[in-house]
């Protein structure tokens, strides 16, 4: 059995914010394409937190199965559970929580780095304390990269417990092969992901053009 899981505006944020952050990693020493990519993609994160509230079934919050029980007995249990979550399994959903906090954390303190500092496209710096603010920047790109990476042991954990269920397809595909009702998106879903789209591309632009 097959059940729409993922949502084609949930696939794109998931790997728009997947290669945004590499390229950011990779270009960080190209200030201005540094910036213009993570702010895109903190636009796109705060996006995430309202589709957390406005979105389909199992993009919200509400769908998330957060606690430390939960994710205790989940982790104890994974062989025996992972099939019992159509969405995101509590380990999962803690992570993408994590993720999506996090990537905030990392878009708002780079800003206010670019901003403490000279540059040709912010003009003259407008606070004080750069290095400061570069190593709180730093400091919250270790924690994501850590998120990440336990994000992708848990991709692997999955395959091998519950290879049929085709999870790590399930976002590109957007299904999963487990029992479930579908996610299926109204107007004002569609309409508020075209708009997250337009404002994160606008941003990227916007600052590149700077």
């Amino acid at each position: 059995m097959k059940t729409n899981v993922w949502t084609l505006p949930t696939r794109i944020f998931h790997w728009y914010l997947a290669a945004g952050c590499v390229l950011a990693y990779l270009l960080s020493d190209y200030t201005q394409t540094h910036a213009a990519i993570g702010l895109s993609i903190g636009t796109l994160l705060l996006f995430r937190l309202i589709w957390g509230i406005t979105g389909p079934r199992y993009s919200r919050f509400k769908d998330f199965p957060i606690s430390p029980k939960k994710v205790i007995h989940f982790i104890k249990n994974i062989k025996a559970e992972e099939h019992l979550y159509t969405g995101h399994n509590p380990a999962a959903a803690t992570i993408m929580l994590l993720i999506i906090l996090t990537g905030i954390c990392v878009a708002a303190t780079g800003l206010l780095t670019a901003l403490s500092d000279d540059t040709d496209f912010f003009g003259p710096a407008r606070f004080s304390n750069f290095e400061g603010h570069l190593e709180l920047h730093e400091t919250f790109i270790t924690i994501l990269m850590i998120l990440v990476g336990t994000h992708i042991i848990g991709l692997a954990t999955s395959f091998y417990t519950e290879k049929n269920a085709k999870t790590i397809f399930s976002m590109f595909s957007g299904t999963k092969r487990l029992p479930g009702i579908n996610a299926n998106l109204n107007l004002w879903q569609r309409a508020s992901a075209v708009i997250a789209g337009v404002a994160t591309i606008s941003v990227l632009v916007y600052v590149l053009s700077l």
